[in-house]
């Protein structure tokens, strides 16, 4: 008979062998992380990236990311960049637009309409 550590260590195993044959375990976990570790998960294997990448799998991390503000924000030098930020308004990432007469239009469904007054009338969506 095996002593107590030794069966633990060997249950324990068995528990993890299960778990990593499971694909509804896996979703549910890598969905709640963050976006940043989820690009570097992708080169674990095959399957991760195939899994990462999914459209099922983007709408379900999706819905459980916090929410992003957008914000816009001029230089005293005439440079606009736009802000996203996390709920508590800490910013998250940062576009630099360039020099001009920037004007957020709209934000819908993660997509955000900014355009330019200048001659190009350049018009960005992210």
């Amino acid at each position: 008979m095996a002593s107590p550590p030794l069966r633990l260590c060997r249950d324990l195993r068995s528990a993890a062998a299960a778990i990593s044959r499971s694909r509804d375990v896996v979703v549910e976990i890598l969905s709640w992380l963050p976006a940043k570790p989820l690009c570097r998960f992708r080169c674990v294997s095959r399957e991760w990236r195939a899994l990462i990448s999914s459209r099922a799998f983007a709408a379900t991390h999706r819905s459980r990311a916090e929410p992003l503000l957008v914000g816009m924000s001029t230089s005293a030098s005439g440079t606009t960049t736009l802000q996203l930020m996390d709920i508590d308004g800490a910013v998250v990432q940062r576009f630099p637009l360039g020099e001009g007469n920037w004007t957020l239009w709209a934000t819908l469904d993660d997509l955000a309409c900014i355009s330019s007054s200048s001659a190009d009338a350049l018009v960005r969506y992210w």
